[in-house]
């Protein structure tokens, strides 16, 4: 078995053999209609088992796209290199445009990333692939007059806004944020009229997130690596869904029944006749146990309740016969644990 690093090479054809144009040649001088050749093939690596670990992951390095020098110019820095390029039509040629590419900085992918003894204070990073775009916007905003930071409008928007600025090393006189909800002229003239600074209660929402996220997902993640499935992933949403369904379960394993009576009373004007009692009877056998809405005398039409052999589902109270069931007794509603408290009231 070769080792994970070398390529195998594959097998090489026998010094004596023609080649492949002679061979061909000589099969249609005697007549071969068709003739298929095996071909060797090279065996194939023998993939190593679970996870390279030794290999480094691979990482794009975003290349900055040249742009006019923003000496004596205002800069601004938005995400999309796409809407760089559209803004910077619309700003004219005081505005120099660049994008960031999304985040710059973000807690490390090797370790936990926070101090928990420390107010949970995270611990930031460049992104790697980033250093190049980082470089780039510094190099611009030293010469700049002005920079404004210009991330969507969100909670996001705004992390990465401020994210920018501390790894810029701007002031708060010289950096300003400022937001559009769309792409057009009009909208884009009317944020940089009222840049703002940036919004410090978006920024600690959005790092109270990331730092939810990286404590759950790596203080619980290897949990279930260990007891359910590797591979599997926790989260902030489904730990609290997690949570929720094992809470009710344990309330349906603590619950201790309690037997409970009712009383109730077939009340009517007139006497009734024998089939009419029989009636009563075989009522009060059917919904012996039931709640009252469970019963056929809330139902408009019992006769209707049919099962699928076509015969009468349920009997119905014999007409001018209602049902009451006690509520109160002696001023209080009456607590019937067992036959006994009914008895004793009957």
């Amino acid at each position: 078995m070769p080792e994970p690093n070398e390529q195998p090479q594959p097998p090489q054809a026998p010094q004596d053999a023609a080649p492949a144009p002679a061979r061909k040649k000589a099969a249609r001088k005697k007549g071969a209609t068709k003739k298929v050749e095996a071909k060797a093939e090279a065996p194939a690596a023998e993939k190593p088992k679970g996870r390279q670990w030794g290999k480094r992951r691979q990482v794009k390095e975003y290349i900055p796209e040249k742009t006019p020098s923003a000496r004596g110019k205002n800069l601004v820095i938005v995400e999309s290199p796409a809407k760089a390029k559209t803004i910077n039509r619309y700003l004219g040629p005081a505005y120099v445009v660049k994008a960031s590419i999304g985040h710059v900085r973000d807690l490390p992918r090797s370790k936990l990333g926070i101090d928990v003894d420390k107010d949970f204070a995270p611990q930031y990073m460049t992104i790697r692939g980033k250093k190049a775009v980082i470089d780039d916007l510094k190099k611009a905003s030293s010469v700049a007059k002005k920079v404004y930071l210009a991330p969507d409008p969100d909670r996001e928007g705004e992390a990465i806004a401020w994210h920018l600025k501390e790894a810029l090393a701007l002031d708060s006189v010289k950096a300003k944020r400022v937001t559009f909800n769309e792409i057009t002229k009009d909208a884009i003239k009317r944020a940089f009229e009222k840049p703002r600074d940036i919004e410090q209660n978006l920024v600690n929402a959005q790092q109270a997130r990331r730092v939810l996220d990286r404590l759950v997902g790596y203080k619980i993640s290897p949990l279930l690596w260990k007891k359910v499935f590797r591979g599997l992933s926790a989260g902030r949403v489904q730990s609290v869904a997690v949570r929720l369904i094992c809470e009710r379960e344990r309330e349906i394993a603590a619950f201790k029944p309690d037997e409970y009576w009712s009383l109730t009373a077939y009340l009517g004007k007139a006497q009734l006749s024998e089939d009419q009692r029989a009636a009563l009877h075989q009522f009060i056998k059917q919904n012996h146990g039931k709640k009252r809405a469970e019963s056929v005398d809330n139902i408009d039409n019992p006769d209707e309740l049919e099962d699928e052999g076509g015969e009468q589902a349920q009997a119905a109270l014999p007409e001018g016969v209602f049902a009451a069931d006690l509520k109160k007794w002696k001023g209080e509603e009456p607590k019937l644990g067992n036959k006994a408290e009914v008895d004793a009231i009957m």
